[in-house]
């Protein structure tokens, strides 16, 4: 179990909400793959308005961290323009949907997520991403929209081959689970940490699974109107910027994404394009 406080007020007590059992089991997930930044409680010195959330674990869920050796308290954010993840913090943000805060207050924490994406601190410290037109995808819908599928955009690489992960670097997945799909695209060149990257400008992508099924990914484009959004390609049909709901998309791990309920995680790739992708 996840006790979640969103670190804002300074004299009212801080809105906490605990974390249902899929979220929590989605949110620790993350956590062990070290996706999301673990920051001492009391290393914030963000001064007054938001300032991150703080997240306590119980039970079995303190257990296996304390098994990982990771932290059962700790800080999504530490204000020392490090160890940044806007990603998990608009998610933390959302999995509170149901609490009540002050308009002024959800317009802080919109503006301080913002202000602070990781591609604007944490990634931007250690390398460069490369973001195409989230509107215009004139090369991807015409006569190569049925040949090329999400992988492909992923990777921003049309081969007309409806790409798989790891079938170019010859470790094609053999399945369905976040874990074969991940080791794949780390066959194909696909990278953790962006910060181990050679290359001046990166894609930032994400995948999650249809359980059993199928996988599916997203790329990040330009921002629009001020906030990141991402895009992608469902199979043969043509590349969009919105999800399921029809919403534009800020952060796919809480986006709309219809049957694929398993996020996998973020991921990124060394280069404007994949080129083992096939």
């Amino acid at each position: 179990m996840f006790e979640i406080e969103l670190d804002i007020f300074s004299g009212r007590p801080n809105p906490r909400w605990t974390l249902n059992t899929a979220e929590a089991k989605e949110f620790l997930t993350r956590l062990l793959d070290r996706t999301v930044p673990m920051a001492p409680i009391r290393s914030n010195e963000a001064g007054l308005g938001y300032r991150g959330f703080i997240c306590a674990a119980t039970g079995n869920t303190a257990a296996t961290l304390r098994a990982r050796h990771l932290p059962t308290l700790f800080r999504v954010r530490n204000g020392l323009d490090e160890s940044i993840d806007s990603s998990a913090e608009t998610w933390l943000r959302y999995t509170g949907h149901d609490v009540t805060v002050p308009g002024p207050a959800d317009a802080e924490i919109r503006r301080g997520i913002s202000a602070q994406a990781s591609e604007d601190r944490a990634v931007l410290a250690s390398c460069q991403l490369f973001h195409t037109s989230t509107t215009d995808f004139t090369e991807w819908n015409g006569s190569h929209c049925g040949s090329n599928n999400c992988y492909n955009y992923a990777s921003n690489s049309i081969t007309d081959t409806f790409a798989q992960p790891g079938r170019g670097s010859g470790h094609e997945y053999q399945e369905i689970t976040a874990d074969a799909i991940h080791a794949a695209a780390l066959s194909d060149g696909y990278l953790d940490d962006c910060s181990q990257s050679t290359k001046k400008r990166n894609l930032h992508v994400g995948y999650c699974i249809w359980p059993g099924v199928d996988y599916h990914w997203y790329r990040q484009t330009k921002r629009m109107d001020g906030e990141l959004r991402w895009c992608h390609k469902p199979g043969g049909t043509p590349a969009r910027n919105y999800d399921d709901s029809g919403q534009y998309i800020t952060d796919p791990s809480t986006c709309d994404r219809g049957p694929y309920t398993i996020w996998g995680g973020f991921m990124y790739n060394p280069g404007k394009m994949n080129k083992v992708a096939r």
